[in-house]
């Protein structure tokens, strides 16, 4: 299992309402990738609106390859979804993959923490995963939080009004 965290400085209901309205939607286009593991881009619904449990979609790589996900537990605070049918080289390794995305408050802050755990096909490809998973992936899922906060951040930054002279 690998957990990446970060701050966003405005209060936990902002935030998971931000995150409702725009972020879980738009989450693919966080995903840019990395030199070793590609980006998300694009998404396509299999089912539902990405909202609530059962809400199929699948997602393209930038090198064309592909995954399936389902919202298995959606919660003001938390966003779970499995992954499975990864069409990559690391994919033939893998059974399915569970993520969830965490907000915690704290104070005028949130926290968002950003979970995967990996079940390999058969006990010798966990062993034969873990350095991508444990170094690449990490590194990817340090870019994607990244880019989902500045957007939060962005987003929900008090809007000033022009001043007339």
């Amino acid at each position: 299992m690998i957990s990446v965290e970060t701050e966003i400085q405005a209060p936990l209901a902002s935030v998971t309402t931000w995150f409702a309205d725009r972020g879980a939607a738009a989450f693919g286009s966080f995903l840019t990738g990395t030199d070793s593991v590609p980006g998300v881009v694009s998404t396509e619904s299999l089912s539902g609106a990405w909202s609530k449990p059962g809400d199929r979609r699948r997602v393209v790589f930038s090198d064309n390859n592909t995954a399936l996900e389902e919202i298995t537990d959606r919660k003001p605070q938390l966003l779970q979804y499995q992954i499975w049918n990864l069409t990559n080289r690391t994919g033939r390794y893998i059974r399915y993959a569970v993520s969830e995305l965490e907000f915690i408050g704290n104070g005028q802050a949130t926290r968002v923490r950003w979970t995967y755990s990996f079940r390999p096909k058969i006990w010798p490809d966990g062993y034969l995963i873990r350095p991508y998973v444990q170094n690449d992936f990490r590194k990817f899922m340090e870019v994607g939080l990244q880019a989902m906060r500045d957007k939060a951040v962005t987003d929900l930054a008090p809007k000033r009004s022009a001043r007339s002279s």
